[in-house]
């Protein structure tokens, strides 16, 4: 927040724009991007994904073991 802060207090809102960062660069396309997004903001029924909640519910099977 306080680098936002003092971005915007010396550009203004050009300022507070996204810069370059260190790393490796986005896999997605823009556009995949937003129709990942746009899936995930869907109802469950409006898609053809199945829900996991069963399978969720039932894992696991057998009891996690007790690490010390």
């Amino acid at each position: 927040m306080r680098r936002w802060r003092g971005r915007f207090a010396q550009a203004g809102l050009p300022g507070l724009k996204g810069r370059r960062r260190c790393g490796r660069p986005a896999s997605f396309a823009p556009l995949q991007a937003t129709e990942v997004k746009a899936l995930a903001c869907r109802l469950p029924a409006e898609t053809e994904c199945r829900s996991p909640v069963g399978r969720v519910r039932n894992w696991p099977a057998r009891p996690l073991p007790v690490r010390s």
